[in-house]
């Protein structure tokens, strides 16, 4: 459905070689929100999401640097969680348009 990290917007998945945490949620964060983007209007559930940004959805620390870029998307106000949905927020969305590299 969703070709795994071959989008030009949302970068690759962060290596677990790297070992500078907050440059590993930075990038887990781009790369969702360059997939929110570049999906929307079409809105992906938490687990499309996922699917398409990890290699193994399994995988406890993959999913779980997923879950901490999602979690931390939606309290910045840049991403809304509405049930199962995940979906780029109006800010996020206009800055987009704006040409400012938010993915």
């Amino acid at each position: 459905m969703h070709p795994q990290c071959s989008s030009g917007g949302a970068s690759a998945p962060a290596s677990s070689a790297d070992s500078d945490p907050q440059k590993v949620y930075e990038s887990e964060q781009r790369g969702l929100l360059g997939l929110l983007l570049e999906e929307f209007p079409a809105i992906l559930t938490y687990r499309e999401a996922l699917t398409a940004r990890v290699e193994d959805p399994e995988d406890f620390g993959e999913a779980d640097r997923f879950r901490n870029a999602a979690r931390g998307l939606v309290a910045s106000g840049l991403a809304t969680r509405q049930g199962e949905l995940l979906i780029p927020s109006r800010a996020a969305r206009e800055m987009a348009v704006l040409g400012f590299d938010l993915g």
